[in-house]
């Protein structure tokens, strides 16, 4: 397959051979006398003749091997006979940019999430790369030292396992035979990390956002973000296609103002999480008491329906504390408070939150949340106002409440009670999020309204600019 590059590939290896052999242009000349069978006579002394400026004659030089077809034999040469200089310019590379870009546009979900799965530990991009240079630019970041095998490498072979048209697939082989090392290892590797990946979970964050009269859905995924006992943020911005004909992505969906279509939007962004175990749903205030996790969720053909919040574990997070700056002293509060969570996470869910009621030594109990530097999760057995709310969440910084949404009537206050006590004072804080999925599975009036804030500031999507209508 000729090599052909586009403008960055060929601004890239001009320069490499300029800095190579401006010190030693004769060697550059050898190259070409000494295979005059191949390139012809005299192919590099007219240009020698014509630009006396060596820069501007390795501009023409790459541009004359191009037009001739004869850029693969140059590099070929040059694999052979001068490793050092080949392996600055990254000869395997081009290669497998031109092989990429060629068959790109057709393959553009194929290789988008193979790209994804080669990397699975690393926090990629918010954007996914728009093309095959920028893609294997990303592979090439943070390439791990004391592993065998690149993640460029480790991409090839995830490709290969997906479906392919015939030329692509020879080509890649073609480049792999060449360019990989025991590739028989390499596939065992892959082998061990998709059954590694079955047995992982994977976690869904979306965050709404006020646009006019409407709402905008954007949707990150993570797998398996609490694996290790401490959270971490690795996600990467899930897109759909905007038009069924046309291969046309966007990362955000438009919701109606009275959510209607909410779940429906949702499931396109459940169904490219493979066992997904919770979803967080980042709200704005206005929305903090609509029961998210009570729309109905369509299971596959038919009318088969399930709630979202007895499906999945569904927890609100603070989307106004999100977009607070860095340095704004509430969000200072919050990520502060993120460090106790952390500690707590094996303790009994019950001996860290506290009842609304239990000021403590404090004149009041909005005091005592607003100033006790270790309170950290609040539970609340009768309903609060949304301004209430969003003053104890934003104020005090707690990640962590438990309430019910609705005006219950006054014989079920015993009930809601102990309904909230028992989830707590039985579980240890990690497996809160299930206990309210278990709860919401009984059906009750109580479990409907029942709704958990856990809004952990040590899993967030990806650092950007966030407003009310840009996330």
């Amino acid at each position: 397959m000729q090599l052909n590059l586009n403008e960055s590939n060929k601004n890239y290896l001009t320069t490499e051979i300029e800095n190579e052999y401006l010190p030693k242009k004769d060697e550059l000349k050898n190259i070409f006398l000494m295979n005059e069978t191949i390139f012809g006579n005299n192919f590099y002394i007219q240009l020698e003749d014509k630009y006396d400026n060596f820069k501007t004659r390795t501009i023409y030089l790459v541009n004359e091997l191009i037009e001739t077809g004869k850029l693969n034999n140059f590099l070929e040469i040059v694999r052979e006979k001068y490793s050092l200089f080949a392996d600055k310019i990254n000869i395997p590379q081009l290669e497998l940019i031109q092989i990429l870009n060629a068959n790109f546009e057709d393959n553009r979900e194929i290789l988008l999430s193979t790209y994804r799965s080669s990397m699975p530990n690393r926090i990629l991009r918010i954007q996914d790369p728009e093309d095959a240079t920028k893609l294997i630019s990303q592979l090439r970041i943070g390439m791990p030292q004391q592993q065998t095998y690149s993640y460029i490498e480790k991409f090839v072979g995830y490709l290969l396992r997906k479906e392919l048209g015939s030329l692509f697939r020879t080509s890649l082989k073609q480049w792999v035979k060449k360019n990989i090392e025991n590739y028989e290892g390499l596939e065992e590797l892959l082998s061990q990390e998709e059954n590694d990946r079955k047995q992982q979970n994977s976690f869904l964050i979306v965050a709404i956002s006020s646009k006019g009269k409407s709402y905008i859905m954007k949707a990150w995924k993570m797998i398996d973000p609490y694996k290790n006992g401490k959270p971490y943020s690795n996600c990467y911005q899930l897109t759909i296609k905007k038009n069924q004909k046309k291969d046309e992505f966007t990362a955000e969906i438009t919701i109606k103002g009275d959510l209607s279509n909410f779940s429906k939007e949702l499931k396109k962004f459940i169904d490219q999480c493979e066992n997904l175990k919770q979803i967080q749903i980042f709200l704005p205030d206005k929305l903090m008491y609509h029961a998210v996790d009570y729309h109905d969720l369509s299971l596959g053909e038919g009318d088969w329906k399930m709630k979202l919040g007895e499906q999945y574990e569904v927890i609100i997070r603070s989307l106004d504390r999100l977009q607070l700056s860095n340095k704004h002293a509430l969000k200072q509060k919050w990520l502060n408070k993120g460090e106790i969570f952390q500690q707590k996470w094996e303790e009994l869910a019950g001996s860290i939150f506290i009842n609304s009621d239990d000021k403590a030594d404090y004149e009041t109990f909005d005091r005592r949340l607003n100033n006790d530097p270790k309170l950290i999760a609040v539970y609340f057995t009768n309903v609060i106002e949304v301004k209430q709310l969003k003053d104890y969440i934003l104020l005090s910084g707690i990640p962590l409440a438990l309430w019910i949404r609705e005006q219950l009537p006054d014989n079920n206050q015993d009930t809601i009670d102990n309904c909230i006590i028992n989830i707590l004072q039985t579980q240890q804080l990690k497996d809160l999020p299930d206990q309210v999925k278990i709860e919401k599975g009984k059906n009750t009036i109580i479990s409907k309204h029942l709704c958990l804030l856990w809004d952990d500031p040590n899993l967030l999507p990806p650092n950007q600019n966030l407003t009310d209508t840009k996330l």
